[in-house]
């Protein structure tokens, strides 16, 4: 399922060559093997998964409740 999160560009440093990059979120949520576009140094997006993943959770929650709200008021 599509999130709100999804074209929210995270900036990633290469711990090799210092390069400044950004990917989408859903770019790092669906590759678990990204490389650096200068080096091509290589790392695992699977240690960003779990705080994604928090992250995602608590955006829908809070557009579920704002929501919720909105409804409430009318």
């Amino acid at each position: 399922m599509p999130s709100h999160l999804d074209t929210l560009q995270i900036p990633i440093t290469c711990q090799k060559c210092g390069h400044e990059f950004t990917m989408t979120f859903r770019e790092v949520k669906l590759n678990r093997n990204l490389n650096c576009p200068k080096c091509g140094q290589g790392f695992n997006a699977g240690d960003l998964k779990p705080a994604l993943q928090k992250a995602e959770k608590s955006i829908d929650d809070l557009l579920r409740q704002a929501s919720r709200l909105g409804k409430s008021s009318l």
